[in-house]
């Protein structure tokens, strides 16, 4: 069964290989791209965070920082 998070992320990637503009997503992926930002809980295997990572290269995304309140 394909989980509902691998089905999201690739239609990301579909949308991100057919646009010709730049694009920007807002929101929680529900996702990290490293134990750095883990904010409680086990640390994970680094080999969880690769699917995300390549979703995001794939389509040409980058992370933005943030300063201030993490929790807004």
């Amino acid at each position: 069964m394909v989980s509902l998070r691998s089905l999201l992320l690739e239609k990301l990637s579909l949308i991100g290989l057919k646009r010709k503009a730049a694009w920007c997503m807002i929101g929680d992926f529900n996702d990290i791209l490293s134990n750095k930002d883990n904010l409680g809980g086990p640390s994970r295997l680094l080999s969880s965070f690769q699917p995300f990572k390549d979703k995001l290269s794939h389509c040409d995304m980058h992370e933005l920082g943030s300063t201030g309140n993490s929790f807004t």
